[in-house]
């Protein structure tokens, strides 16, 4: 090798790396590891090494003998390396002058900084460079500063403790340092400019000096949002320093790669048709900082922004095909491994539309009914932009699948309509997938209007398919049975049908959880409870409400669509157990909740229930209001056949029972179920005592009765025993009604005719003893209240404003609250006003009070 004498700039640090801003952090760091043996500075380029360890030497190396070596190809020669070394340290006063190169001769306290140490690349500089950190003597401390680990032994510097390392996450610009960085070049950023450019170049060193020298001060936010790693000087300085430095073949690897957010060993493998992905980037993030490993394991790594945008940039530029081809493989690895809306959002980014199609149907669609669904809306757009240009299959279900997250239902109806026409020409690997996610949306329209039957017809369809086509062995089946499952639960929950509703809705809850499909989960357990509370069994119904309810906040966003259920339910339960306060609570957060179009029968229960605690409350003219617009709302659909029709005559026949308007209830059509309970009521008050009970011991025998209507035709049948002084038959009755109501703490049918029953329930106290405590709760019950409070608000709250509710007891600003919501100030401003207005408050903390005291908080 030529002899290259050494040059007295290699002897310095280089004038580039005079610090731009003070980094006393760094300094410090330096200085503590500077008590080891060695100290490895290692980062990719651009990272600050040489600008760190100029810093350190510059605020005087705590008082060692400071001397500095920049290597390059020429010490690959053991003797050259030599000649060097001593030369640096003789210069900067560590050894005599004219001394050999004996490293003990260095007896001052002392350090020396080699710099670019990863220009050593022949073994036996490497050797050589081994040796001199090994017999460096006592007085001697060395900074490596090297864009990668050298090939020497420093684990045993590592086990022994006598190596000091500092990596790219330390040399990184924190917010004061880049914030000085940019004031140096006259530049005021503002806190998000500049959250946004450290996020962007990760607190590069040079991207942010590359930010600094390019941004123009008249316009620092348009600069700011122009600055990417395709922009030239940062692309030009990446391609000489980072991408040129690697042969070919890894090029090539960088570029084909670049499509990925984030890669692992197996998805590079695919994009390059390769078997060494994850050795090869084993290697580029052990070489250059700007290669990250994200996890522990090291299997998925990240580019540095800046990088990758310079590596996309060029591959999408110099060969588009080839970046469109990446982007599917891509899209079908990650459609392989589990990640569906990733691979719909890939095959958008590839614009291969009928691949977008095929992997939402076959894979994605269910991500709907999930936190991921706004990312998939997102993906689909695109293609459902064109539905109406070029209304193909594809189009057209990506177009139903926008509609339906934004509730567009008689959009997505249409949608659904001509793309079933289509149906025919889908390939037949495909059809039944289609077929599976167009009947979903169906019987997303039926739940939408208030049509139960169609909802459980639909959901019958798609189960044939599930259960009885040709192997259905697409990725989403498993998702899509629990989705037709919780709809025909649901459908039969509202026509009234309790054992096939309890079947669907458990069977659509097991598989959920199994699946750790959370948001069907808390729907199906949201409707058990509900089916729970209607015939009797609170404390089950209670439970699962609450356990629903605490899984769907883990879900802000999706909280109201699958909520609303749950506290109907705990009205329900607390209704039946006379807990007033509790049932208004309830009842206004199912209200909120059921804000929105995507479940009409679930907004008219919550109305029917709301009509029996105003009957409580003795508003009974307001309950027969509502019920006359429900009966007009139903009639609609096909709601008013069901469980629900069921509820609006009995809530009715109550108010007009309590409202003394006993004609009405005795003249008018003869009811079915509950409300034949008012009629027997209305009977026994017009002194009909004899089909008053004829009425009441038919209830009381019907095995299929709900509980609290067999606690309440009980009761009834005590009290026509009583009026007969049929003592006897009364106590025989009360017992019945009593042991019967005390498991579930079922009090409302006992306090319904309370001015008749306390002489009775004293009396049943004294003879029978039974149920003493029960007994005792009820007459304490008994007490005529003053009212109940914490009754609904006359205008439920909607969603948006019971989530703007729950920000007001933090410290949050509008503005924030508005980031947190995706929405605008002025948006949240809105909300506010019009929460103020509903909650009869005029300022935050008004409202933080009112809410507590109602519940919602």
């Amino acid at each position: 090798m030529t002899w290259t004498p050494l040059t007295s700039a290699r002897l310095a640090p280089p004038p580039c790396a005079a610090p731009v801003v003070a980094r006393p952090r760094l300094s410090r760091l330096l200085s503590r590891s500077a008590a080891a043996a060695v100290t490895l500075l290692s980062a990719g380029a651009g990272c600050g090494k040489t600008l760190a360890a100029a810093g350190w030497l510059a605020g005087g190396a705590d008082g060692r003998c400071a001397a500095w070596l920049t290597l390059d190809e020429t010490d690959n020669d053991p003797a050259t390396f030599w000649y060097d070394v001593l030369l640096a340290l003789q210069v900067a006063d560590a050894v005599p002058a004219g001394s050999q190169l004996g490293l003990g001769a260095v007896t001052r306290p002392s350090v020396l900084v080699l710099d670019d140490v990863h220009e050593l690349r022949e073994p036996a500089a490497l050797d050589a460079l081994g040796r001199l950190v090994e017999h460096r003597g006592p007085a001697l401390r060395l900074v490596l500063a090297t864009r990668a680990d050298p090939a020497i032994r420093l684990h045993r510097l590592r086990v022994s403790g006598r190596l000091a390392e500092i990596r790219a996450d330390a040399l990184a610009f924190d917010a004061a340092e880049a914030r000085q960085l940019f004031a140096r070049h006259g530049l005021r950023l503002t806190t998000p400019q500049l959250r946004a450019l450290l996020e962007r170049t990760q607190g590069w060193a040079v991207g942010l000096r590359l930010a600094a020298m390019s941004v123009d001060p008249a316009d620092v936010g348009g600069g700011i949002a122009g600055f990417t790693g395709d922009q030239p000087p940062v692309a030009d300085y990446l391609a000489a320093e980072v991408l040129d430095r690697h042969p070919p073949e890894v090029q090539e690897f960088l570029l084909r790669t670049s499509v990925a957010e984030r890669i692992s060993g197996a998805l590079a493998d695919t994009l390059t048709d390769g078997t060494r992905g994850r050795h090869t980037l084993e290697r580029l993030a052990g070489d250059d900082g700007l290669v990250v490993a994200l996890d522990r394991r090291r299997e998925w790594y990240r580019y540095h922004p800046l990088l990758r945008q310079m590596l996309h940039h060029r591959l999408s530029t110099d060969n588009p095909p080839l970046a469109a081809e990446m982007e599917r493989r891509q899209a079908i690895w990650y459609g392989q491994h589990g990640a569906p809306v990733e691979a719909v959002r890939r095959a958008s980014v590839a614009r291969d539309w009928d691949l977008v199609a095929r992997l939402l149907v076959d894979a994605a669609l269910p991500r709907l009914l999930s936190p991921e669904a706004p990312a998939l809306v997102a993906a689909v757009q695109p293609v459902a932009e064109q539905a109406l240009r070029d209304p193909s299959m594809a189009r057209l279900i990506c177009s139903a699948a926008v509609r339906f997250h934004r509730h567009e239902y008689a959009a997505m109806d249409r949608d659904v309509g001509d793309a079933r026409r289509r149906l025919g020409s889908v390939p037949a690997d495909l059809r039944v997938s289609a077929d599976v996610a167009l009947t979903v949306f169906e019987a997303a329209a039926a739940r939408a209007r208030g049509r139960p039957s169609d909802l459980v017809g639909a959901g019958a369809h798609a189960l044939a398919l599930l259960e009885h086509a040709a192997a259905p062995d697409f990725a989403a089946a498993p998702e899509y049975r629990v989705i037709v499952l919780n709809g025909l639960g649901i459908g039969h929950l509202w026509c009234g049908h309790r054992q096939e509703a309890n079947e669907y809705l458990l069977a659509a809850a097991g598989e959920a959880e199994r699946l750790d499909f959370e948001l069907p989960y808390v729907s199906a357990l949201s409707h058990l409870a509900v089916a729970d509370a209607v015939h009797g069994e609170l404390d089950t119904a209670a439970e699962r409400a609450r356990h629903a309810v605490a899984l769907a906040e883990r879900h802000p966003p999706a909280l109201p669509a699958n909520t609303s259920a749950a506290y109907l339910s705990l009205a329900l339960v607390h209704l039946q157990r006379a807990e007033w306060r509790d049932a208004g609570r309830a009842i206004a957060l199912a209200a909120a909740a059921s804000d929105d179009e995507s479940d009409r029968s679930a907004r008219l229960a919550v109305a029917a229930i709301q009509m029996r605690l105003l009957v409580e409350e003795g508003h009974t003219g307001q309950a027969l209001a509502i019920g006359a617009r429900l009966r007009e709302q139903m009639l609609a659909g096909d709601a008013y056949t069901g469980l629900l029709a069921g509820w609006v005559v009995a809530a009715e026949a109550e108010a007009l029972v309590a409202a003394g308007r006993l004609p009405a209830v005795l003249d008018g059509p003869a009811p079915g179920g509950r409300a034949q309970l008012c009629v027997a009521r209305a009977r026994l008050v017009a002194g009909q005592s004899g089909q008053a009970e004829t009425m009441a011991r038919a209830l009381a025998g019907d095995p299929a009765a709900d509980l609290e209507t067999s606690v309440e035709a009980r009761v009834l049948l005590a009290l026509i025993a009583e009026h007969r002084r049929h003592d006897h038959a009364a106590v025989e009755a009360l017992t019945e009604a009593l042991a019967l109501a005390e498991p579930e703490h079922v009090r409302r049918p006992f306090l319904i005719l309370r001015d008749r029953l306390g002489a009775l329930l004293r009396r049943q106290q004294q003879l029978v003893g039974g149920s003493a405590d029960f007994v005792e709760d009820l007459l304490a019950h008994l007490v005529p209240p003053d009212g109940p409070a914490g009754s609904p608000l006359a205008e439920p709250l909607t969603d948006r404003e019971l989530i703007v509710l729950r920000y007001l007891p933090t410290l949050r600003s509008n503005s924030e609250i508005g980031e947190d919501l995706f929405v605008t100030v002025n948006t949240v401003k809105a909300h506010l006003k019009s929460l103020y207005r509903k909650l009869g408050v005029a300022n935050r903390r008004d409202a933080v009070r009112r809410g507590r005291a109602l519940g919602f908080l």
